[in-house]
């Protein structure tokens, strides 16, 4: 059990679902009550979409690492678990349990909103998943294009199901409105940009086993050094979306996480550039894992200063 556990990166998930529900108990729904308007959800569909979200990430995990077999013989020998731990049938079997689940939660929750969009967006996105692990991950860019997007649309789910909600709420208070949408807005923006880098500072790190296995990512192409160097105009572009929020907030506050958070990648950047060795790039990938979790933290952290729960 343990190495199944270890096969869906619990701490990704757990950081997932922590956001999921930090959005929707402490942000979204607490602003439409604020103003007298009831939440499209109730906290049982809330917390299904949340596990939804989180059967659909590590069913994701799981069909990666089996189509991977042979490329993390090579990339990382040491950290692999199928074919090693696990056996590929029980992974298979492992991750249909995954997504059938997944599925009939969806489903579940569709019945009970009396929106059939729900399911459909989770069987959207399982095949999206497999056909990434299948196909695309071995193109230069779309795979990490996916994988990013991925990344920055999970925010947004919650939007997407309090849409009438909002939209009540825009009528009445346009301003609100915009506030409770532009900070998911921008902290998806920053979840998008900082996966993106962080998947291609991957590809630099597993290049010798996609080489072997064939693939086409985008170092491979084009070259580690244009690869940095895109890399590093992602991480300015980052930088500048969280500082130009800080300032548009205007509280000392949002000016000190986007002051933070701009330091820190242009470090990063400076550092990747600098970058020769596999270890190297892993600590870049570290650090962009970093930035991505302080991200987060700041997000709840202003959820808790500003948000409606204590209002």
């Amino acid at each position: 059990m343990v190495k199944y556990i270890q096969l869906i990166r619990w701490p990704n998930l757990v950081m997932v679902l922590f956001l999921q529900l930090v959005i929707w108990f402490g942000w979204i729904a607490p602003a439409l009550r604020h103003f007298g308007i009831a939440p499209v959800l109730q906290s049982l569909d809330a917390t299904l979409l949340a596990v939804c979200t989180l059967l659909i990430t590590a069913a994701g995990y799981v069909i990666n690492d089996i189509y991977d077999v042979g490329v993390d013989a090579v990339n990382k020998p040491e950290k692999r678990i199928v074919n090693k731990e696990i056996s590929l049938d029980s992974a298979i079997h492992f991750y249909y349990a995954l997504v059938v689940v997944g599925a009939l939660i969806a489903a579940f929750l569709a019945w009970r909103i009396g929106h059939f969009l729900y399911f459909l967006i989770y069987v959207l996105f399982s095949i999206k998943l497999w056909f990434y692990s299948h196909s695309l991950q071995k193109r230069p860019l779309t795979g990490n294009l996916l994988v990013a997007m991925l990344s920055a649309i999970f925010p947004l789910f919650y939007l997407l199901a309090e849409e009438p909600a909002l939209r009540q709420l825009g009528r009445q208070y346009p301003d609100e409105m915009f506030r409770v949408i532009g900070v998911l807005l921008v902290f998806s923006g920053f979840a998008f940009l900082v996966s993106w880098s962080r998947e291609l500072i991957k590809d630099i790190e597993d290049i010798a086993g996609d080489k072997v296995a064939g693939f086409l990512t985008l170092p491979i192409v084009a070259g580690v050094e244009k690869t940095v160097r895109f890399v590093v105009v992602l991480m300015a572009l980052t930088a500048l979306l969280v500082l130009l929020w800080g300032g548009v907030v205007g509280t000392y506050w949002s000016i000190g996480m986007g002051v933070v958070i701009f330091i820190l990648l242009g470090a990063t950047g400076y550092k990747s550039m600098k970058c020769s060795e596999k270890a190297c790039f892993h600590t870049i990938s570290l650090y962009l894992k970093g930035i991505m979790l302080l991200g987060m933290v700041f997000l709840c952290l202003h959820i808790l200063m500003y948000g409606y729960v204590l209002k």
